[in-house]
């Protein structure tokens, strides 16, 4: 198929979603003939690329639109009514390309989320948009206790959430597009009636190349502490001070660990002291923020990822992980379920709305790991099988799958 490919964000110098703009693009493009329609600022980006590698494999179209206020591209491109702004515009110059330009396909990708649409339906050519994301909430008594601000953060996000089912934007853009594709079932569940009809639910990245089986570390002896490792921007949504009580609690267990942080954010401080009022802070490197490939090597050497996020809608970083023999513990909540299974992991449930059991989730499957490194080995050759299933070829070729039968029968 012609694709044109709807991508604000895209680069393949930068992760998130300029990144995954970039992944879907490059296996797309093994099999269909793509253009990419993405924001202006990226050229340099392509330009520094096609120098040292040659000619890309699919062909980039720069549009712009410029600041109100002629400040910095870079603040603006995380600005969400610039955003909204650009996609708007998109559509007058995808009708006039439309015009001189034959494509089967219209895909959106980035931003990719329920709240803020594409404008670019009914132009003569489907319209898919997705995979989306952003309609992941927890129970507001997961946040007791932290900082107010973080507090304020999560009621206003809830709010918006509830108001996307009501929008009449959201009706007029996502209920004229022909497939949605949705990263869980939250988000698909936040989105009008009318359009979940036309929903898939579809994760949005990939997983990194994964290690042999051969590069795997071997686990430590006997009598060594459980190595645990934390990476992500330290907000509440990350879960983590859910996190430090479970740890506390395998302390008078009897169980020795060690945990690593790599992050910073709002919620640093009282993390620490948190930590501090439990006893346990000496047990917990803060090692700030670090650059991906040394990142990349912490996985292997720690023998767990705990992510207890409570509404990451995908999770870059627990794919990263699993590509690394890296076993991860999350909480049902948000996009890592989705990656997670008995053979590479846990995933604690959240039966009800309060946080207590939890953290007793947390605590048992963290003693349990303690206790059986045999059987924590092997999670760790399972995360390897399971990072090449959910590799990025695996991710696009099946989605385009759905993609090509949803059109077919609609």
């Amino acid at each position: 198929m012609k694709i044109l490919l709807s991508a604000f964000a895209f680069s393949p110098v930068w992760g998130s979603e300029p990144g995954v703009g970039w992944c879907w693009a490059i296996e797309m493009a093994k099999t269909h003939e793509v253009t990419v329609l993405t924001h202006r600022y990226f050229e340099n980006h392509m330009r520094e690329l096609e120098a040292s590698m040659g000619q890309l494999p699919f062909e980039v179209i720069y549009f712009d639109v410029k600041p109100i206020w002629h400040q910095s591209y870079e603040r603006y491109l995380n600005s969400q009514l610039y955003v909204l702004r650009w996609q708007w515009c998109a559509r007058s110059f995808v009708k006039s390309l439309l015009k001189t330009r034959r494509f089967d396909l219209i895909h959106h990708l980035t931003w990719g989320t329920i709240r803020y649409p594409s404008f670019l339906q009914k132009l003569g050519v489907p319209l898919v948009a997705g995979p989306l994301g952003g309609g992941e909430r927890a129970p507001f008594s997961f946040y007791k206790g932290v900082p107010w601000r973080e507090r304020v953060r999560e009621m206003l996000r809830d709010g918006l959430i509830w108001s996307t089912a009501c929008d009449p934007m959201i009706h007029w853009t996502w209920g004229r597009t022909e497939v949605l594709l949705c990263r869980t079932r939250e988000s698909m569940a936040a989105l009008p009636w009318h359009v979940r009809k036309r929903c898939s639910l579809v994760q949005e990245i990939g997983c990194p190349a994964a290690l042999s089986d051969k590069e795997l570390m071997s686990m430590p002896g006997a009598g060594a502490p459980l190595r645990l490792l934390h990476v992500g921007r330290l907000l509440a949504l990350k879960g983590m001070h859910l996190a430090l009580p479970a740890l506390a609690d395998i302390t008078r267990r009897g169980v020795d660990w060690r945990l690593t942080v790599v992050g910073v954010g709002p919620m640093l401080k009282h993390l620490q002291a948190q930590a501090h009022a439990l006893g346990i802070a000496g047990r917990i490197d803060w090692l700030g923020g670090l650059p991906r490939e040394r990142v990349m090597a912490l996985y292997g050497r720690h023998d767990a990822f705990l992510f207890p996020s409570l509404h990451d809608s995908g999770g870059t970083v627990v794919l990263e992980s699993l590509s690394q023999g890296c076993p991860v513990l999350c909480v049902d909540l948000g996009g890592p379920p989705h990656f997670v299974d008995a053979t590479c992991g846990a995933v604690v449930p959240v039966r009800s709305g309060q946080p207590a059991p939890v953290v007793a989730g947390l605590v048992e499957v963290l003693t349990s790991w303690a206790g059986n490194r045999s059987a924590l080995y092997s999670l760790r050759q399972g995360a390897l099988r399971r990072a090449r299933e959910l590799s990025w070829p695996n991710r696009v070729r099946g989605a385009y799958e759905l993609i090509e039968s949803a059109l077919r029968t609609s």
